[in-house]
């Protein structure tokens, strides 16, 4: 298992994203999410303390999601294989909350510790999981993570959409998602765009994406992470 030493994974490809302010939240563009009744409105949250696993689905019961609590990555995926099954009538979660800390205590967060297997598999599914997976919100809750900049595109690279050390920007996030791709009785389908409670930054149209890339190349090295 290789491990995530000295503020980085080592083997790692990174996604292109736009940096935020050091410590804030920062998202990555990704497919907009399904819409679902609300009804069916569910997170999974994937955290190794019991503690965490609470106070997460506190937080998600809050902004208006059942959660789903899961201790390792494998028993994630093996729930979302089953969500996934051909003969499956049940709909995918609106997102994942990922709560990365260093589990073992040996000074370095591993890629069991940053749920790498389940990230992946939601960036590039395969078999017995499909393209749908892609539409899944994934959400890195970390101080540790968030505090590196190398950690954060590691994150990005493997599939999530957004890396925050804050439980408020985590629970803005899902009330943002909740209203733009939750169906509630009487609602019609027209959905706005989440974009990051701290930067701002969201998907958008291809111009004002690269009109704010643009604007970030041209700023001082220095500034950029600022």
């Amino acid at each position: 298992m290789r491990a995530l030493r000295n503020g980085g994974l080592r083997g790692s490809q990174s996604q292109k994203v736009l940096p935020g302010a050091e410590g804030a939240a920062m998202t990555a563009s990704r497919p907009r999410p399904a819409t679902v009744p609300a009804q069916h409105a569910y997170v999974f949250v994937r955290s190794a303390s019991p503690e965490r696993q609470q106070e997460l689905a506190q937080l998600a019961a809050a902004a208006g999601f059942a959660a789903r609590v899961h201790a390792t990555s494998e028993s994630a995926l093996d729930e979302l294989a089953t969500i996934l099954a051909p003969n499956s009538r049940e709909g995918l979660p609106a997102a994942i909350l990922v709560d990365v800390f260093d589990e073992d205590g040996d000074g370095a967060i591993d890629q069991a510790e940053m749920s790498w297997p389940l990230l992946r598999m939601v960036q590039r599914p395969h078999a017995p999981y499909d393209e749908r997976l892609k539409r899944v919100f994934v959400l890195v809750i970390s101080e540790t993570v968030a505090a590196s900049p190398r950690l954060t595109l590691d994150a990005f690279g493997a599939g999530a959409r957004m890396v925050t050390p804050s439980d408020d920007d985590c629970r803005h996030a899902l009330e943002l998602l909740r209203l733009t791709s939750v169906k509630t009785p009487g609602q019609t389908a027209k959905r706005a765009m989440v974009r990051c409670p701290t930067c701002g930054h969201g998907r958008g149209r291809k111009r004002v994406r690269n009109s704010q890339l643009q604007r970030l190349l041209s700023r001082p090295f220095s500034t950029r992470f600022g």
